[in-house]
């Protein structure tokens, strides 16, 4: 019996986020608000992310922890445009998993739109792969 995974549910908030998990019992989550990892937890269970007890799942502002994408910029350089860029306070796709007997994964996929082009006039598309 092979118990590999990737599942969408809703989040706290009821923002859907996307669960990894592997037959070692690795697992990872990642809300498609901001692609933001929000929890990797070691074959014994442990969790090894930290995330603000804080944090808001509000879909207007970033989660506060975890491991968020930071662009296109860092800091607030630019103060148009949100602190660490549009990518962690953008809803983000899964454009596609994949399951295997050796690694779960979830690639991630966010485009330019009109409203990151009011912010920052540049055409782009971001993936970001999480593999267990």
């Amino acid at each position: 019996l092979v118990w590999i995974m990737v599942s969408v549910v809703a989040g706290n908030g009821g923002l859907e986020k996307v669960i990894l998990k592997h037959e070692s019992g690795v697992s990872a989550e990642v809300y498609l608000w901001g692609a933001t990892l929000t929890s990797y937890k070691t074959a014994d269970g442990i969790e090894r992310i930290f995330v603000s007890p804080g944090a808001l799942f509000d879909g207007k502002k970033a989660i506060r922890g975890g491991v968020p994408v930071v662009f296109p910029q860092f800091g607030q350089p630019d103060k148009a445009m949100p602190q660490h860029g549009f990518a962690r306070v953008s809803l983000w796709a899964l454009s596609a998993q994949s399951e295997t007997a050796e690694e779960v994964s979830a690639i991630f996929s966010l485009g330019d739109s009109e409203t990151t082009r009011a912010m920052w006039p540049h055409a782009f598309h971001l993936q970001y792969t999480v593999t267990l």
